[in-house]
């Protein structure tokens, strides 16, 4: 009813997208696949009726030692309710009517803490203001920020960053964004080491890593002092 609703003729084209894009990130090219068509205007215009709705977010790849855009983009889905919509009530839709979930958390239905942690990876990009505020990074200063994919080559290994944002002055912030019912675990501190030591980052750069969290970290994350800020969702909407 949703997509018939905002896209008429067209909303099984919108809904297959968006079914594949709730699991994750996309290129261009990897829509064109799912689709089964050959590359064209019609896709690419269809991606911006999806932006342009809401749905979607097109984020490009830059150039660390140039600070220029990358033609190679990520279109992710960045609408909570539709994710929700998608992964939760759609596949239940038949339990719901029924109403078999009175006594039953959905918080029990599988995949809910994966799903989780995207739809808070989605709430902290959609505050980004809020958190240069909070870093203390003036936005006349930001260069470049947003997800960032560090293709596998054969002089570069694979990386994904949740969010980075690299200033004018040569300074790189890598923040991992982490949802869990329970604190953070330590070993986060390794697999965020793990990503900064398989960026490729010139000479010259700082590097400040970031933990954004919801429900507390383990005490050890702090002592360690290996991240540069420890950030808890909520302190991002204090004044």
């Amino acid at each position: 009813r949703i997509f018939n609703d905002l896209f008429a003729k067209r909303n099984e084209i919108y809904s297959k997208i968006l079914k594949f894009l709730a699991e994750k990130p996309a290129t261009l090219s990897e829509i064109y696949k799912v689709l089964e068509v050959q590359p064209s205007g019609a896709c690419l215009n269809y991606m911006n009726d999806l932006i342009q709705a809401g749905f979607v977010t097109r984020n490009h790849l830059w150039s660390i030692k140039t600070g220029s855009t990358s033609n190679l983009s990520y279109f992710r889905l960045s609408d909570n309710y539709i994710r929700f919509y998608l992964k939760m009530i759609f596949p239940n839709k038949k339990q719901i009517s029924e109403s078999l979930f009175q006594k039953r958390s959905i918080t029990t239905l599988p995949n809910w803490s994966s799903i989780m942690g995207l739809q808070f990876e989605n709430l902290v990009l959609n505050n980004f203001l809020s958190l240069c505020n909070k870093l203390n990074i003036p936005l006349e200063e930001v260069q470049q920020s947003g997800p960032f994919f560090q293709k596998k080559t054969k002089v570069q290994q694979g990386c994904q960053i949740d969010l980075m944002i690299q200033t004018y002055y040569n300074c790189i912030y890598i923040c991992e964004i982490k949802f869990s019912k329970n604190h953070i675990p330590s070993s986060t501190i390794e697999e965020v080491k793990e990503k900064v030591k398989r960026l490729t980052i010139p000479k010259g750069y700082s590097i400040k890593p970031v933990l954004i969290h919801v429900n507390g970290v383990s005490p050890k994350i702090k002592e360690d002092r290996f991240f540069a800020h420890v950030i808890d969702f909520s302190e991002l909407f204090k004044s």
